[in-house]
């Protein structure tokens, strides 16, 4: 009975989950630009309550990415140490703007005068600048490293199915066995260059969480290494493809 050679066939959507992090961050920016459209035209109006609900919309969507991402951070699952307590970190974090963004709503609440709420409005992005941003742009880089991770492995078992299935249609079928074991052989240097990026990514997000001077190097950042590393993939799914179709090839003769 013939192999089923469906495994083969690579869909460019797998790469997709390494951007989905930043899609957050890029609706969240819209979402308060949004909101921050509506501050402006009840200042115009200089309508209290306008003006109130304006800054209630920036909070509420604020929390709600705010706890998009908590849920993201908690199902990542078996971190090593330091990954782990890092990720509890961002997490703690967090819970702790929604605390404060919670705290302002409520003091919103009590504001009935539109200067006032001009005011809390000011504290509000003075706050989100200096101390959610940075933090923010932290955990996207968290993010971004551990599903980096995940689109590796997901590569390096795809291979290792690959081969088994070229084992396979080597002993039944001929085909341009040359050919392919070139596009094998390319795919597990791609795959190992992916991995030593994934690595060294994983290693200067330690080094940035927790950084002693004697430690401190130059090193490229962490999108720009995640950004090579799936390059790399992407190139041996390229691979992959190709291989599929000579195999469906030769299954069809």
């Amino acid at each position: 009975m013939k192999k089923n050679i469906a495994p083969l066939l690579i869909a460019a959507l797998l790469l997709t989950p390494a951007w989905a992090v930043k899609a957050q961050t890029d609706a969240l920016k819209s979402a308060i630009q949004n909101a921050t459209d509506s501050v402006n035209k009840a200042r115009e109006a200089e309508d209290p309550l306008a003006h109130k609900q304006a800054l209630q919309k920036i909070i509420n969507s604020s929390i709600i990415r705010t706890n998009e991402f908590i849920g993201r951070l908690t199902l990542l699952r078996g971190l090593a140490s330091g990954y782990e307590e890092l990720r509890n970190s961002h997490v703690a974090s967090l819970r702790s703007f929604i605390e404060h963004y919670n705290a302002v709503l409520s003091k919103l609440g009590e504001l009935e005068d539109v200067d006032s709420i001009k005011a809390l409005a000011a504290e509000l992005k003075d706050w989100r600048d200096s101390a959610v941003n940075p933090e923010m742009e932290k955990i996207v880089e968290f993010l971004l490293v551990f599903q980096g991770r995940g689109i590796l492995n997901t590569a390096n078992n795809r291979l290792g199915l690959i081969e088994e299935d070229v084992q396979y249609f080597q002993e039944v079928k001929e085909f341009n066995i040359a050919r392919v074991r070139a596009l094998l052989n390319d795919s597990a240097e791609l795959l190992k260059s992916a991995e030593r990026l994934q690595f060294l990514a994983e290693e200067v997000l330690l080094a940035q969480a927790d950084p002693e001077p004697a430690q401190v190097i130059e090193s490229p950042t962490i999108r720009t290494i995640i950004s090579s590393s799936l390059l790399k993939i992407k190139a041996a799914y390229k691979n992959f493809l190709e291989i599929s179709s000579l195999l469906r090839a030769a299954a069809n003769r």
